[in-house]
């Protein structure tokens, strides 16, 4: 296995700049397994204070975004919310760059994923359920 190169966030926004124009390509490659160290990372990526408030919505707040109240009163963790949206996302995601509403199936709901694929590790920008 080759060794995941560690990215900085300038980094991995510049990557994700670079595949941007990828994304309304058809996907040629997907992603069809995720090593342990990948799937840390990219929970890890996911579940930044930042991430979670911009994917549910500050939980100080009753503001629940992009409609995953029904999903979070079910799982009542966000973090094992993201956990299932990365597992859901492999066989649907390219092995590298930028991908945009992939729907997957979590729980019954389907949720669409917008992000990019970094030498491996997906790193979610957008969930949303419609």
């Amino acid at each position: 296995t080759s060794e995941i190169k560690k990215l900085s966030n300038r980094e991995r926004k510049l990557e994700r700049i670079k595949h941007a124009k990828q994304a309304a390509a058809p996907i040629a490659e997907f992603l069809t397994e995720l090593s342990n160290e990948a799937f840390e990372k990219a929970v890890k990526y996911a579940t930044t204070d930042t991430k979670l408030v911009h994917f549910f919505g500050d939980h100080k707040d009753i503001l629940i975004k992009h409609n995953f109240a029904n999903l979070l009163n079910e799982v009542r963790d966000r973090k094992k919310v993201v956990e299932k949206i990365i597992m859901a996302c492999i066989g649907k995601i390219p092995k590298d760059g930028a991908f945009e509403d992939i729907p997957v199936s979590v729980n019954g709901y389907e949720i669409y994923v917008r992000g990019t694929v970094i030498n491996g590790i997906p790193d979610l920008g957008t969930i949303f359920i419609k």
